[in-house]
């Protein structure tokens, strides 16, 4: 990033590091969600408190390094670095999408994120992206799916044993008839 350089997101500019800090920097840095910038060959341009606090890297550590080496298991990078290819490609403007990150202890994390490109001039800047931890989320949903199928399978056994009982009833009922009982 040159010295003098201003992003402008949403009507907002971000000032380079050193530089007062703008309004837009200040809801980068206190936003409750991960907030990053990539820039060319991912490498982390801005990378915000909430990032520092969910992955335990310090922005120190990692501004100027490649995102995809660093927070993407070796099996899920060769996708990412295809669909992080095709959206810088493309400048798509708006994308979403769920991926594990890596955190700095190891443990994987399960991240929605909203992928936008920024250009300057009309040339790729960075892709700006804001994600949301959804571990905990999918691991409720997970749980909530796997208690369904629970239910429907005792459902279904219950269903199948009362079926069974009126099947029993009427063969029963149909032997007293022959029988000449009531």
């Amino acid at each position: 990033m040159k010295p003098a350089e201003i992003f402008e997101v949403a009507g907002f500019q971000i000032t380079p590091p050193g530089k007062e800090k703008t309004f837009s920097d200040i809801l980068i840095e206190i936003a409750p969600n991960i907030i990053v910038g990539l820039g060319e060959e991912s490498k982390i341009i801005i990378f915000n408190k909430y990032a520092e606090k969910l992955t335990g890297y310090l922005a120190e550590e990692v501004i100027g390094k490649k995102w995809l080496d660093i927070f993407l298991a070796p099996e899920t990078r060769p996708a990412i670095t295809a669909l992080f290819n095709e959206i810088v490609d493309k400048n798509i403007i708006e994308h979403h999408y769920e991926n594990p990150i890596i955190m700095k202890d190891g443990t994987p994390r399960l991240i929605a994120w909203n992928n936008t490109v920024l250009l300057d001039k009309g040339k790729f800047k960075m892709v700006l992206s804001v994600g949301m931890d959804v571990t905990e989320q999918r691991m409720s949903e997970n749980e909530l799916r796997n208690k369904i199928q629970e239910m429907e399978k005792f459902q279904k056994i219950l269903m199948g044993r009362e079926d069974r009982i009126i099947e029993l009833k009427s063969q029963i009922k149909e032997l007293k008839g022959r029988l000449g009982e009531k």
